[in-house]
């Protein structure tokens, strides 16, 4: 004979599940922003005393870097912006889904 699972078992369980969607979210949120500031920081310190693609396409048009060296820094000041990174969408994306059913079976429990 197996033990009855109660509505309200089950909303404890289903507000446990969005708890942990939300706790996941805020983790993975927090590691691309910690990833974004180090390949930030990293491209701020290679650019050197270059800050805009102006100042790099100057010093090219002087002849004071080659044709590489413009284009490794153009590459670098891509990187100092912030990007959109289409996997870290799709993962919000996908928790935010599983957080949405989790709270719409909650609301059907409930209601």
């Amino acid at each position: 004979m197996g033990a009855t699972v109660l509505d309200s078992d089950i909303v404890k369980v289903q507000t446990w599940w969005m708890g942990v969607v939300k706790q996941i979210t805020r983790q993975v949120m927090d590691d691309e922003e910690k990833r974004q500031a180090r390949a930030r920081k990293k491209a701020e310190k290679s650019l050197g005393e270059f800050r805009t693609f102006a100042d790099v396409q100057d010093a090219y048009g002087c002849g004071v870097i080659s044709e590489k060296k413009r284009d490794k820094l153009y590459d670098l000041l891509e990187q100092v912006k912030p990007e959109e990174d289409r996997t870290y969408q799709m993962k919000l994306d996908m928790l935010s889904e599983m957080y949405q059913i989790a709270k719409q079976a909650v609301e059907d429990h409930k209601g």
